[in-house]
């Protein structure tokens, strides 16, 4: 990763809220952009690594049966658990990707401002484990699809650069 994490986890300690996620316009936005961007009303299972302090998660979690989050800061996560107490269907774990994954299949991941922290060399396990999720969905559900978000901006003020979304 090309970030210092200890870094990142002082920031949530001292900031609480670092980039403003839960009261940004622009992130409101972008949280609206990324769920209406969805293509199913419900899904049974997403994972969303890069959480943060769960903002986005807890609109996922209004979409899907059950929501497995994931940030490499203890604090963010603390901060998410505080955020999601009320949402029984979300999992929260402190981890790093691509080191950590998941067990079991998901049919939602959601990669959010996230893929700009790894270089091209380190993105390759998590691409790996990516395509043996979704080839594992499609042999084992019901319509055989998996869902894969993926939302980059711009260092434009509220420029939504990327929005992309596959069924695999």
């Amino acid at each position: 990763m090309r970030v210092d994490l200890e870094s990142f986890d002082r920031m949530y300690r001292r900031e609480g809220d670092p980039w403003n996620f839960a009261d940004s316009d622009y992130e409101q936005h972008r949280y609206r952009c990324s769920i209406q961007a969805l293509h199913r009303v419900r899904y049974r299972r997403c994972f969303e690594p890069g959480c943060s302090i769960g903002v986005l998660t807890a609109k996922l979690a209004d979409r899907c049966d059950e929501v497995i989050a994931c940030d490499a800061s203890a604090a963010a996560i603390e901060a998410a658990r505080h955020r999601l107490a009320a949402h029984t269907n979300v999992e929260l774990h402190t981890a790093t990707l691509p080191e950590w994954w998941p067990t079991g299949r998901f049919d939602l991941v959601v990669f959010s401002e996230l893929g700009y922290y790894w270089d091209v060399a380190e993105l390759e396990p998590l691409v790996d484990r990516l395509a043996v999720a979704a080839r594992l969905q499609r042999l084992t559900s019901a319509n055989g699809k998996s869902t894969v978000l993926f939302v980059s901006t711009s260092a434009q003020p509220g420029g939504i650069n990327r929005l992309e979304i596959a069924e695999v």
